[in-house]
Order: C-alpha cells, then structure tokens, then sequence
C-alpha cells in the first residue's frame, strides 16, 4: 500500500512541478514577483496534495489499458479457485514495499533534521546577536519600518557573513559586523530585507524546506524550489528599488558578494556568483522596477488548491476487461422417430397361383366337355344342354359354333376357325388391400422424411442467426472506446470465425431444403 501510495505521489507532484515549471519559462516576460507566486502555490498544492491523498476517498480514473488479453468469465473463476487451494509459502518478514517505506522515511527524516537543525543555529545566533547601535542604521530602520505592523529587530551577529532575515512574528535582520560598520550599505539592505519579511518569504521558506522533505525522491521538485528562491530574491530585488537607486543598490550587492553564501534557512540577500550577475544585470535593466498585481498571489494559491483537491482523490487503475461469453453451440440435430406408416409389413402370400391353376382346371374340363358332345352328334339349333357331370352347359348356333360355359364362369368357344377360352382369373380383394397399405405407408415414409429435412434446415439457419447476432456483440465490445489492441484484436476474431460459422450452416441449410 505504501509503494502505491507514493507512486502516485511521484506521478500526481510530478505533473503539478513540470507544469509549473513551464509555465515559469512562458512568464519570463512578467514581474518576478508573479513567477515567484507561481511557484510558491505550486509548493503548497503539493503540501496540501500529500496531506489530502490519505483522507480523501479515492476517485478511480480508468485511464491504464488491461494488463492481460480479456478472458471467459467462468475460467477465470475456475483458475483462481485452483491458485486458492495451492498452499502458500510463509511471507518474508521484509518485503519489497517494506523496504521502499523504510528508505522513503529515512530520507524525510534527514531532511527534516537537518531543517529543525538549521533553525536551531538561526535561533542561537540571534540570541547571541547584539543591538545594531550605529545611528545611521537606527534611522533608515525607523523609516522604512514605519508602515510595518509586526515587531522587527535588526541585529549584530559575528556569524552572519552576509544580512539574512528571518521570522514572522517577531521578525529579525542580522548582519555581520563589517557590514554595520558601512552605513552607506543600510538602506540598500534594510530595503531589500524588508522585502523578504513584507512578502512573508520566510514562511514560504518553510513550506518549501517541507515539501522537499516529503518529495525528496522527485527531482522536479527540487527544480522548483530552487528557481523559487532565485524567482524570490529577484522579486526583493524589484521591490527595493523603487526606494534606492538602482546604481547604488548594485554597488551594495557586490559589496555583499565577497562574504559568502546566506545560511540556507534563512533569506538572504547574497546569492552564488552566477546568479548575482544576473541579478545585477536585472537591477540595472530599466524595466526592473514592476511590481506584481495585490491579488495575484491569492488567486494562484485558490486556484493551486482547487486543483490539488481533485488531484489527491484521483485514484488511476486499469480497464476492467470485458469478459468473453462462450460461443453458443449448435443444436443436436433432431433424432429421427420411425413413423408408424412407414414400417415394412409382410403381406400375406398371394393365391393367383391357385387361381390359375383352377382356371387351366376349368379349361380343361370344358375342353373335354366339348368332345364328348361333339362325339355324340348334338344336330339341335339353339339346343343347350348340361354336358354330364362336369357341371357345365353346351349351347350350339346354326352356323356350327358351340358354345361351353362352365361352373366358374369361364366360356369355350368353338368354330370353324378354331376354339378361344373367355374367363379372367378371380379377383384377390386382399391383395389389393395389402397393395394399398403399401403404397400409403411409401408415402407417409417420404413425407417424413422431408419434414425431417425441413426441421433440421430450420435449426441451422436459427444457430446462424444466433452467431451473427453474437459476432455482432463482439465487433460491439471491440469499438469501445479505451479497448486495448490486443482485446480488440482478440474480440474481431472470434466475431469472424462465428460469422464463417454461420455462412457454412446456411449452406448446408440450403442444400437439405433443396435450393
């Protein structure tokens, strides 16, 4: 959590000090004053952004893309119930994070004690410090402090290489024995120290020293309280000048030059050496002299808060992934029932065998039936007669045919041209039935089978519709916005194999329905 914690610290300050950063550069052409504003709002949004990010709920920004190609929801259930059961080795005493809390906490407290440390050697010099006695200096304070309603003491101290001023309320100037005993240099020194303590640059000091303490790991930071301090001492510098001129207020900053650097908890009004040239070359530019707008500072200390406040809740995770559901699959195709019309039965065996048998039978009889009448000279016309026992009777017309009708219907004709049998073989009832039977239960089986074909052609064109429908879903979820390439690639392509899916099922549709 620690490790979280301050990675989004880096990140969020990070953003805050490069923006102000150039932003500073764009102002160049501005009051020093308003670019120290600047970076001095910039110090405490960060303060206030460390103090906040703890306290305020997080606010989750979806900015980061997915970290893994997306997943079907129920195997991943099943691959972190597996991970579950896996025993566990014990944890490590010390982890990573651990270590990373324990080296972030030793760089704060250094820095802090060596602030705490500065401040405890500012506070024994001025306790040590003399009254400055020199009348000179005594006037120019009671001067130029005249409109300042906060106590102010100037002070001699023997470890004040250069004049540096501290403090709010009570507020102290101290400056080293040489300088007091040049009293040209008072009012160059007192006008630009009391800068410093008119514009609370102090109390920015501190903010500053703090925020480095707690942002040490961002060297952005570091950038910008140091350009705040150079930014600061310029803007002391506009500020004295329009009570000194602007000659004789160089001639005392090379005058403070050669005594070294200011203590470094302190304002002070010597600087390093390159610095002081541009400092110089600033004094001496005629445009030196503007002063910074009243409300400028509030308004970029409102505006630097508002914008930590949203900041320090922000909270940057990952997309979620959107979860594949899994391809429906194609309908069984339906079992084929065997109608009850279509089941092979057996007809009984047919007797037209037997029929003819009995016709030839028949035939016979009659033939021998009309031998034996033409044997006995039958001389009647028109005479009929039963022809004995076979049951038949003969019948005889003028031109010499005869006529033999048996029993069964059957009839012998004989004439000159020879004998011709009339009769049909019996009719079988059954037969025909059976034949009947047959050719409807052929059709009732053809009729199923087509419906058969039909149903299964419906199915297939249902589960094409379905997968369109489906890939349709995907190629959805694959165009949102914030989609990685990965997901999006892996989504487009399940969408196609479902669509060539469908393509194959209508056409095997088509060919069962016939078209």
């Amino acid at each position: 959590m620690m490790l979280g914690l301050l990675v989004g610290l880096g990140c969020k300050s990070t953003l805050i000090a490069g923006a102000a950063l150039l932003v500073g550069t764009a102002m160049r052409g501005r009051p020093a004053a308003e670019r120290a504003a600047l970076l001095q709002a910039v110090l405490v949004a960060s303060l206030a952004l460390f103090l906040l990010a703890p306290l305020l709920p997080p606010l989750d920004l979806a900015v980061l893309p997915a970290s893994e190609t997306v997943l079907n929801a129920v195997a991943t259930r099943n691959v972190a119930a597996a991970i579950a059961e896996v025993p566990r080795a014990p944890a490590a005493t010390l982890d990573g994070g651990g270590l990373v809390a324990m080296l972030y906490a030793a760089g704060v407290a250094l820095l802090l004690v060596r602030f705490v440390a500065g401040l405890w050697t500012l506070l024994r010099w001025t306790r040590t410090a003399r009254p400055a006695v020199d009348p000179h200096w005594q006037r120019v304070l009671d001067r130029e402090t005249a409109s300042l309603r906060r106590p102010l003491r100037l002070l001699v101290s023997p470890q004040a290489a250069t004049p540096l001023s501290w403090g709010i309320n009570p507020a102290w100037i101290l400056i080293g024995p040489a300088t007091h005993d040049r009293p040209e240099q008072a009012e160059a020194v007192i006008a630009h120290e009391l800068a410093h303590i008119r514009r609370f640059d102090w109390l920015g000091l501190v903010v500053a020293r703090l925020t480095v303490a707690l942002f040490w790991f961002n060297p952005l930071v570091w950038l910008v309280v140091r350009q705040w301090m150079r930014e600061v001492e310029l803007a002391a510098d506009a500020d004295a000048l329009g009570r000194i001129d602007r000659y004789d207020y160089a001639q005392a900053l090379l005058a403070v030059a050669g005594g070294g650097l200011a203590h470094r908890e302190a304002n002070g009004m010597a600087f390093t050496r390159t610095a002081l040239a541009r400092r110089i070359s600033t004094v001496l530019d005629s445009g030196a002299g503007r002063r910074m707008r009243p409300l400028v500072p509030a308004m970029l200390i409102v505006a630097a808060l508002g914008t930590a406040v949203p900041l320090a809740a922000a909270h940057i995770v990952r997309i979620a992934p959107v979860p594949l559901l899994p391809a429906p699959e194609p309908p069984a195709p339906p079992v084929r029932e065997p109608s009850p019309t279509a089941t092979t039965s057996h007809p009984a065996p047919s007797t037209w065998p037997e029929a003819a048998r009995a016709v030839g039978r028949a035939g016979g009889q009659l033939l021998k039936a009309a031998g034996q009448g033409i044997k006995r000279g039958f001389s009647s016309p028109g005479n009929s007669q039963a022809a004995g026992s076979t049951g038949a009777s003969v019948a005889r017309s003028p031109d010499g045919t005869m006529r033999i009708i048996g029993q069964t219907g059957a009839q012998v004709i004989a004439g000159p041209n020879g004998m011709t049998l009339i009769g049909a073989p019996p009719q079988d009832e059954g037969a025909a039935e059976r034949k009947r039977w047959q050719e409807e239960g052929a059709a009732a089986a053809k009729r199923g089978q087509e419906e058969q074909r039909r149903g299964r052609g419906e199915g297939m064109r249902g589960t094409a519709t379905g997968f369109r429908a489906r890939a349709e879903e995907l190629e959805r979820v694959a165009n949102l916005p914030g989609q990685s390439l990965a997901v999006r690639e892996g989504n487009l392509g399940v969408a196609k194999g479902l669509r060539a899916s469908a393509d194959d099922l209508d056409n095997k549709a088509d060919q069962l329905s016939g078209t």
